[in-house]
Parts: structure tokens; C-alpha cells; sequence
């Protein structure tokens, strides 16, 4: 009896199990085909994957379908691209859900999800390649709003996402890795909790400046969800970005006229070691070299609705209070650091961001730096107040940062500078209306670094600033065996810098010996360009300045010039020799021409008249003369001539 008990156990257990084994055969093709018919339906683009697999066993009691390489990909204007794709999709759901009729909601309860990647961009065109969803017809027919799926979710994983995030208008490139996120929680309450845990790495570009590259981060959150009122609560919050840790709270509810935020966060130990961990690598170097000492404060708020036609308000405050920098093996310490920054908005659009920065200081020994500055509509006019004072030995700052092994920098800075303006005058070349005025002067500078051949020195050079023009006074100095003076006028210096205008001058240059050489960029390949004539070099498109040029001697390789006078003009990329006169061989030359260094090869137009120079002389000198009359090479004396020179 007991044997035929046990017998008949064992029979249904192997039925159990072969329909356990058997029934998923039947049903994954039906729920995978399901599963894409309903994701297409709702979207602009194609949704698919490899392999569909169900299995009643690894997650019993619950089904678990498999999606092997699901990936979703988007249509014109970016017909083919991949906008999301992952190694695979698992959904957990009750048995009985596989059962269920094409017009009744499958009720998905566990999400896991491997490997996704998510790439999202914004052409020039501001067109967004997420904007996949289908427009739909408001029906009230009860019958055509049926929802294939739903969600009553205990639990969700996602490993190793990799989301990315590019904006062609505004030269954001976003990377976010995430290692793990999962929550958990009873999403089938209207009332619940969801505790979620997320770890990765976060890089942001901005205009070509690398502000994140793979910082940490990692997030905590606790949030209270009420589905009723579509309303979630930040209940126990903390977001850590390399080291500096964020408390949050507050709420933020959905409706249909956008999202309505309440949002406060600070940070309530932070360090200022923690905010240089956050600057771009171009300011910061070295950081993990720097000690670092000083309190960080961070604080925000967001409250408000976000749609399409509104912000919330917000502001967010960082402020620093005699903190102190010091690099490894550095002589000296950057300290006094001290700043009171925001940035805000209380209009409910975007026509009201200000960013100010206060009473921002620091010293280096007896050194000093200050500035202030407001900038208001960030997003539009950019209408910017500032003022700058500093007083520096340079030869500090190199005592204090380190500077690259090749740059060298000597003498004292001294600046007292205010401006108003905005980005409106800029563009539209008001410079009457832009308000820049204040002193700067070099006393004893001396700059070393790659770009010249020898030390370039300023004995002196001061220059008055006064509605976007710069009067240069007087400067004095040197560079290898060159010397000179200079005095002019520089305009318009704001629209210069930022890029809206051309750099405009009169400039008098007055020298005793002026070396060519001295001016020019030495290379390891010296040697090889000595013997390319043809070596090109630029001259900058933006500029557009005249020079009024006289020198007792002008050495250029070995050909020796004196009493050179004349003007020099650089405008569009291009150098014009102006009523170029001096002593050459014994005798006189006249200049007129120009060079255009637009052309990968620069072309050049000459006009020579050369008034008694001697013969033997320029002969043995020049090549030029060797080739037009080798047989100069036996005679004695002096000759004239005119020469159109080209190529």
C-alpha cells in the first residue's frame, strides 16, 4: 500500500515538473510576441531582441521570461541608430499571468536588467533621438485603453548600465556608469516605501572643459510613494559625489501640468578638499598631491513646477571661509581662501538665472587676489558686473602652483579692473555702451616657455582700460638680443576675448636691434625647417593691427638692415609691408607687398626698389642675386634695380 502510495507521489511529481518544463515551450513565443507587438505599437522605431525563454522552475512559484539582446532602435532623423541595448531583460511574474487572455493586463513583479546601454542625443537641430513615443488619440472607449502590461513590482536590478547623454547645441557630452542600482519595495500599494541602492561613476563635458572624468558616486534613498496622488517623499537621502556627502528631503508630485518640486539638500560636513575633488582637471592639478584644510558649505532649494513652459524656483549656495591649499613639494601654500557663490532662479522660467560670486579672495604670502561678479539671465542676455584686484609677485605663483616644468614667470602684477557689459553689446558691437575701465601694469616680467626662443622680458608696461579700449602708455624690454619700446591702443578688448570681434590696434614700435630669430618658435626639428623654405606659419584671422616700425638694425638670419622704417599691417590672416624703407648694402630699399598665410603654403607679392647697393656684397650674401646675375660674382661697384617678386 505505502509502495503505491509513494509510487503515485512520485508520478505527479514528474508530471508536476513535466509541465513545469513542457508549458514554457508553449507560452514564451506567445508572451515575446506579445512583448513586442505592445512595445512597437507605442513607439516611433523597432523594438526587438535574439531569443525569448520562460522558465516556471529558477524562480518558482514565479515565471521568469528572458529577453536575450533586447535593443530598441530609433528612425529618421537618426533612421538606425541604436538608442538602447542590453545582454538581457528579465521579468518575473506570477504563473497565472501567463494564462491570461490578449485583453487582460500581465502583471510584472521582478525586473532585472544586465548590461544596458542607453545613448541619448540632441542634434543641432535640437531634435532629441529619445522622442520615440507615438502620438495617441484621446478615446474615452474603455475597450481601446486596455494596457497589455502593468507593473506590481517587489523588487528591481540593473548591473553595469552605461547611459549616455550628448547635446550638439550645447557641447554637453554626459557618460554615467552605473555598477548597480536595485530597489525594493511593494509597488502594488497605493501607500509604500522603495529603498534603493546605486554605485558608479559620472563624466561631464562641457564646451570641450572636462568638469567630471569617472567620478564616484553613490546614492542611497528611501522613498515614500503614494501612487494615489502620484506623490514620492525623500525620506532617509544621501548622494555622495567623490567625497562630498548630500542630505536631501522633500517631495516632488506628478500631475498633468508638469511636475511640482519641494526639494531642500546641504552638506553637512563638507570639506574643501571634498570641492576641489569636483573642479575640472584643467584648474586642479595633481589632486591627490594637495593637502588641503577648511570648511566646504553647500546648501539648495527647488521648489516650483517643472513643464514645458516653466522652471522651478531654485538656488543653490557654496560658500568657503579661510581654507587653505598646499601641493606636494611646493614652497608655498595658496591660503585665505575665501567665497560666497550662488546661482538662482525665482521667476519660474528660464529668463532669471543669476550667478554671483563674493568677496572670492585668497594670498600667497604678502599677495593678494580679489574678485566680485554678478552674471544675470545666464541663459539669455548674460548681463555681467565685475570687478578684479590683484597685487602678485608671479614668481610666487610658481612657488605655489606647479607650473610646467618649461614655463617660468618673474615680476609683479598689479590690476584694478570693473566691467559691465552684456552679451548683447557683444554680438551686436555696442562697444560704446560696454563699460570697462581700470589699470594694469608689469614691472620686471619675465615669461619662459615654449613659444620663443629667449625669455621675453617687460621692464615695464602699463595700460589704462577705458570703455573696451586699452591705451598702452609705455612698455619697455627685450627678448635675446632684440630690444623695444611700444605704445598704442588696443580694441575692443571684451569683444576680443570672448570671441565676437576682431582685435583691432595702432601700435608704435620703436627698437635699436631687432633679431628676426629671437621672435620665432624654436622646434627639435629646427635643422630639417632651416632647410624647408617653405616652412608655413600663421598669422592669426583676428587680428587687424598696424604698426608704425622703426629700428636702427633688423638681422634677419645673416643679412643686416639699418635706419628700418615703415608701417606693418596684420589683417585677415594675412602680413602688408607699408612704405618699408632702410639701408641695405651700402645702399637703399624700398618695400611694398604682402604675405597671405591662409594657404597651406603661404603666397607672397614683392616690390622691390633697390638704390645703389654693392654688388659683391649681395652677391655673396644673397641667393637670390646668385641666381638673376651669377656672373655678378667677377665685378665691382654699385647698381640699381626693381624687382616683382610672387609665389
Amino acid at each position: 500500500m505505502k509502495k503505491k502510495i509513494l509510487l503515485s507521489l512520485g508520478a505527479i511529481l514528474v508530471l508536476f515538473f513535466g509541465v513545469l518544463l513542457i508549458i514554457p515551450l508553449f507560452l514564451e513565443a506567445k508572451i515575446g510576441t506579445l512583448l513586442k507587438q505592445n512595445v512597437n505599437a507605442q513607439i516611433e522605431g523597432t523594438f526587438d531582441f535574439d531569443k525569448a525563454s520562460l522558465s516556471l522552475i529558477s524562480s518558482f512559484p514565479r515565471a521568469k521570461l528572458s529577453l536575450n539582446n533586447p535593443y530598441l532602435l530609433t528612425q529618421q532623423p537618426f533612421e538606425g541608430d541604436t538608442l538602447f541595448f542590453a545582454e538581457a531583460l528579465e521579468l518575473e511574474m506570477g504563473i497565472a499571468q501567463l494564462f491570461k487572455g490578449a485583453d487582460e493586463p500581465i502583471i510584472i513583479e521582478d525586473i532585472g536588467l544586465s548590461a544596458p546601454k542607453l545613448q541619448l542625443h540632441v542634434n543641432g537641430d535640437d531634435v532629441a533621438n529619445y522622442d520615440i513615443a507615438r502620438e495617441t488619440t484621446v478615446t474615452t472607449d474603455s475597450e481601446s485603453q486596455k494596457e497589455e502590461f502593468s507593473f506590481s513590482l517587489k523588487s528591481y536590478e540593473i548591473r553595469n548600465a552605461d547611459i549616455t547623454y550628448t547635446s550638439t547645441a550645447s557641447g554637453i557630452a554626459l557618460d554615467i556608469r552605473i555598477d548597480e542600482h536595485k530597489g525594493s519595495g511593494d509597488l502594488s500599494l497605493s501607500d509604500s516605501r522603495l529603498d534603493t541602492q546605486t554605485k558608479g561613476q559620472i563624466s561631464l563635458e562641457l564646451d570641450s572643459i572636462t568638469y567630471l572624468n569617472k567620478t564616484p558616486f553613490s546614492l542611497q534613498a528611501l522613498i515614500g510613494m503614494d501612487l494615489e496622488q502620484n506623490t514620492y517623499r525623500f525620506l532617509e537621502n544621501q548622494a555622495v559625489l567623490n567625497q562630498l556627502a548630500l542630505i536631501f528631503e522633500g517631495e516632488i508630485q506628478l500631475k498633468e501640468e508638469g511636475v511640482e518640486m519641494d526639494i531642500k539638500f546641504d552638506a553637512p560636513e563638507g570639506k574643501f578638499a571634498d570641492f576641489l575633488a569636483l573642479l575640472p582637471e584643467a584648474y586642479v592639478q595633481d589632486i591627490e598631491q594637495i593637502d588641503a584644510s577648511g570648511v566646504f558649505e553647500v546648501s539648495g532649494i527647488v521648489k516650483g513646477t517643472y513643464s514645458e513652459d516653466s522652471l522651478p524656483e531654485f538656488g543653490i549656495g557654496i560658500k568657503s571661509n579661510n581654507a587653505r591649499v598646499q601641493y606636494a613639494g611646493m614652497p608655498r601654500a595658496i591660503e585665505g581662501i575665501s567665497f560666497i557663490a550662488g546661482i538662482g532662479n525665482n521667476s519660474g522660467n528660464g529668463s532669471n538665472i543669476n550667478l554671483e560670486v563674493k568677496n572670492a579672495s585668497f594670498q600667497i604670502g604678502d599677495d593678494t587676489f580679489k574678485l566680485n561678479a554678478l552674471i544675470r539671465d545666464v541663459l539669455g542676455e548674460r548681463i555681467t558686473g565685475m570687478s578684479l584686484r590683484t597685487d602678485m609677485n608671479l614668481s610666487r605663483l610658481g612657488e605655489a602652483y606647479p607650473l610646467p616644468d618649461e614655463i617660468g614667470l618673474n615680476g609683479s602684477l598689479n590690476t584694478d579692473v570693473t566691467a559691465s557689459f552684456s552679451e548683447a553689446m557683444l554680438k551686436q558691437k555696442a562697444y560704446g555702451q560696454i563699460q570697462l575701465d581700470g589699470t594694469a601694469a608689469l614691472k620686471d616680467f619675465v615669461y619662459t616657455g615654449p613659444e620663443f626662443a629667449a625669455p621675453l622680458k617687460l621692464a615695464v608696461m602699463k595700460a589704462n582700460l577705458s570703455r573696451d579700449r586699452m591705451l598702452i602708455e609705455a612698455a619697455q624690454g627685450s627678448m635675446g638680443q632684440s630690444d623695444f619700446r611700444f605704445s598704442g591702443t588696443l580694441q575692443p578688448v571684451l569683444g576680443y576675448l570672448f570671441g565676437e570681434s576682431d582685435l583691432q590696434g595702432n601700435l608704435n614700435l620703436d627698437s635699436n636691434t631687432f633679431v628676426v630669430s629671437d621672435f620665432i618658435t624654436p622646434s627639435a626639428d629646427t635643422q630639417e625647417e632651416a632647410a624647408d623654405s617653405t616652412a608655413a606659419f600663421r598669422i592669426p584671422p583676428d587680428l587687424n593691427l598696424v604698426a608704425s616700425t622703426q629700428a636702427k638694425k633688423v638681422i634677419y638670419d645673416d643679412l643686416e638692415m639699418e635706419d628700418f622704417k615703415g608701417k606693418i599691417r596684420l589683417k585677415e590672416g594675412g602680413i602688408t609691408f607699408e612704405e618699408v624703407t632702410t639701408g641695405f648694402f651700402n645702399g637703399k630699399l624700398a618695400l611694398q607687398g604682402s604675405i597671405d598665410t591662409r594657404q597651406e603654403l603661404p603666397q607672397f607679392t614683392m616690390a622691390l626698389d633697390l638704390e645703389q647697393l654693392q654688388i659683391r656684397q649681395a652677391f655673396e650674401a644673397m641667393e637670390l642675386f646668385q641666381a638673376l646675375a651669377p656672373v655678378a660674382r667677377a665685378l665691382e661697384g654699385k647698381f640699381s634695380s626693381q624687382l616683382v617678386l610672387a609665389g
